[in-house]
């Protein structure tokens, strides 16, 4: 090896000048002779950035590209220039494009790669062609929806908003636009205490409730949608439910309600601070009991308030008891029956009756109809208080039947004694 590298430094050595002289004589020619001929020669251009023109015309035949189109295409381009220009070649000067305004029908499309370059020739372009799929534009409006996040300010509630539109237009690809079945919006209420008025996104979710992806292929992408929402303050308020104070109206004739509950017994309501701190109790709309008697539930209506929101249907349950009003009649002279004994003498012979119960009952009632009698069965000769009893008289409890007298004095005369 050492005596290789002797060698060739002999060999530099030898005649140094003279070789050194030759060599740039030699290059000085050389350099001339490129300058002077300037030769053609290739060279590449790599990631050029591919540009879509047409985009426009395309929307125009009611038309958008769904498949084919990278967000970011790179182009390679060979180009054939002269030398000197070589230093000029670059990707800000060579620029790619496609044109989808030749497209014009859905489906598949083979588009050409357009390249222009400033100095040389475009000899070859990599990818030379683009497959894209084209899909018919459709129209079509789909409903508002809504979610809030959050809690408001403890106190206050907040009201469903009130959108300016209920439905917003969706306009795009077919596949895409058929999926979306609602526009929904993502409301935060968190610490709210004021009414808002403002623009909310939204997002475009299926039937399933998930999100359609759509990129480019809605045109103008998900709209917007302005809404407000209303926020005030809240309390819970009982409801009065009492005979008092209570219109019960269409009471069946000889009735009465007697007792009155109500289910729920409170109500949340929500307005200005003031006009809900100086409501005390929400009281019920008349109630018709036509036609009812007895124990019965029925639906009433709390009462409207102006400047009042319910935070629930004002629907509420009352119970009611509706029973006959009583009647208290008195029959005088009401004839003593004996019993037992044909022979028994009976020194007081009428008895007055007061009857209380239903008013339909006892305003029927004739003295007629009331059986008094003292049993003097197995009674011997002498002389008796027996006790009055009275024949069951239907439809009246017995226990509130009153008699003038509770016993009768009876004489049974002995076996040889004259009456």
């Amino acid at each position: 090896m050492k005596k290789v590298l002797q060698f060739i430094w002999d060999t530099v050595r030898h005649n140094f000048w003279q070789k050194l002289v030759v060599f740039l004589f030699a290059f000085i020619i050389w350099s001339y002779i490129l300058v002077d001929s300037n030769p053609v020669r290739r060279c590449e251009v790599n990631d050029i950035t591919l540009a879509v023109m047409g985009t426009s015309e395309l929307e125009a035949k009611h038309l958008i590209v769904t498949e084919g189109l990278l967000e970011e295409y790179s182009i390679d381009v060979d180009i054939e220039a002269e030398q000197n220009d070589h230093r000029f070649i670059n990707s800000n000067n060579v620029t790619a494009h496609i044109d989808l305004s030749s497209i014009n029908s859905d489906g598949e499309a083979v588009l050409s790669v357009n390249v222009e370059t400033k100095y040389g020739i475009v000899k070859s372009v990599t990818p030379s062609e683009i497959t894209v799929m084209a899909e018919n534009i459709v129209e079509r409006q789909v409903p508002v929806t809504y979610e809030y996040t959050g809690e408001p300010e403890l106190g206050y509630h907040v009201f469903e908003p009130e959108f300016l539109n209920n439905t917003v237009t969706l306009k795009g690809a077919e596949s895409v636009v058929r999926r979306v079945t609602e526009a929904k919006c993502m409301i935060s209420i968190v610490g709210l205490k004021d009414t808002i008025t403002k623009s909310w996104s939204t997002n475009l979710l299926n039937y399933s409730g998930n999100k359609v992806e759509y990129g480019s292929l809605i045109i103008g992408g998900a709209p917007s949608v302005s809404a407000t929402v209303r926020v005030l303050p809240m309390r819970e308020v009982e409801i009065a439910a009492s005979l008092e104070n209570t219109i019960i109206e269409n009471i069946p004739e000889g009735y009465e309600v007697s007792e009155i509950s109500v289910q729920p017994t409170s109500m949340q309501i929500a307005g200005d601070a003031e006009l809900i701190e100086s409501i005390e109790k929400l009281a019920l709309e008349p109630i018709s009991v036509k036609g009812l008697t007895g124990l019965q539930a029925i639906n009433a209506t709390v009462e409207e308030l102006d400047g009042v929101s319910y935070l629930a249907p004002r629907t509420v349950t009352v119970v009611l008891e509706i029973t006959e009003i009583e009647l208290t009649k008195v029959f005088r002279g009401v004839p003593i029956e004996v019993r037992g004994n044909d022979d028994a003498v009976i020194n007081q012979r009428i008895v007055d009756v007061t009857v209380t119960g239903p008013g339909s009952v006892v305003s029927q009632l004739e003295a007629k109809k009331l059986v008094i009698y003292a049993d003097a069965a197995n009674l011997s000769a002498g002389t008796y208080l027996v006790p009055l009893e009275i024949e069951k008289i239907e439809g009246i409890d017995m226990a509130k039947v009153r008699l003038s007298l509770s016993n009768a004095d009876i004489t049974i005369p002995a076996a040889d004694e004259e009456i």
